[in-house]
């Protein structure tokens, strides 16, 4: 259920009965909106630091005066860098860039018809073009791509999803006119 962030922003953290920190702050899914991490204080996060990373299939639930995490959620945390490091918004500002000005590049190479495998192709020709000059770490140009490919496949998957049900749709609405 949709909750007002500012419901949650600084809420008592819990394990069972016993009160073990707090919400410190969030990370967004760009795409959904929906919270894809907490970033907690208090002394569940003290064995990272202060701040630890807690994943939404930890909550057990959010309570009026608390978010309920589950038993064995300690177990599963991460510090502030290692559990945010694959996020969007941990990205390197040089990974950044790569992306962006990949991007711009491919704008013109990639049509919305497209299927994943050409793209991944493309992707790898303009990281190869990029990677010639010389200019720019093998790494980041390899972080960069694998971002650029996996968001593609995952919006011509939801693209692809969202086009069946519109087919099941019309095809139901077909049928219901010609019987």
């Amino acid at each position: 259920p949709l909750t007002p962030i500012s419901f949650l922003y600084r809420r008592t953290v819990r394990i069972g009965n016993r009160e073990v920190g707090w919400i410190e702050d969030f990370l967004f899914d760009w795409e959904t909106g929906a919270i894809a991490a907490y970033i907690l204080g208090g002394s569940i996060a003290e064995p990272w630091g202060g701040r630890a990373v807690l994943l939404p299939e930890d909550v057990e639930a959010i309570d009026v005066d608390a978010v309920v995490v589950k038993e064995d959620a300690p177990q599963r945390l991460k510090s502030e860098a290692e559990g945010l490091k694959n996020f969007w918004s941990e990205k390197s500002r040089q990974v950044k860039q790569l992306i962006q000005r990949m991007g711009d590049r491919l704008k013109a190479l990639v049509s919305p018809q497209d299927p994943p495998e050409v793209v991944r192709v493309k992707v790898k020709q303009v990281r190869d073009e990029l990677a010639k000059g010389g200019k720019f770490d093998l790494s980041l140009l390899d972080e960069a791509a694998e971002f650029l490919q996996h968001k593609w496949e995952t919006w011509q998957h939801r693209l692809s999803r969202a086009a069946q049900r519109m087919q099941a749709a019309l095809q139901a609405a077909w049928e219901k006119l010609t019987e």
